[in-house]
């Protein structure tokens, strides 16, 4: 199994061109420049909240049983 950054995901997600580059065994940057004027994107907060909730999430078995359907899911982390 490959190992994919979190980063690396978003921009697999994203953007088709990308993903395709990714799959065919390239390593495409993942540094995306905002048109002037665009509005600031922080990574690093993003990373940190991510790696905050997937701790969260494995920290106990017992959540497991609750968090079956995506809403629920998605609720918890907001």
């Amino acid at each position: 199994m490959s190992a994919i950054t979190v980063t690396e995901l978003t921009c697999a997600c994203l953007d088709e061109k990308w993903r395709r580059r990714w799959l065919s065994g390239e390593r495409p940057t993942t540094r995306s420049f905002a048109p002037p004027g665009g509005l600031p994107v922080y990574g690093a907060l993003f990373h940190r909240l991510a790696d905050a909730f997937v701790g969260w999430l494995t920290d106990s078995r017992r959540k497991t049983p609750s968090l079956k359907v995506g809403q629920e899911l998605w609720n918890e982390l907001y």
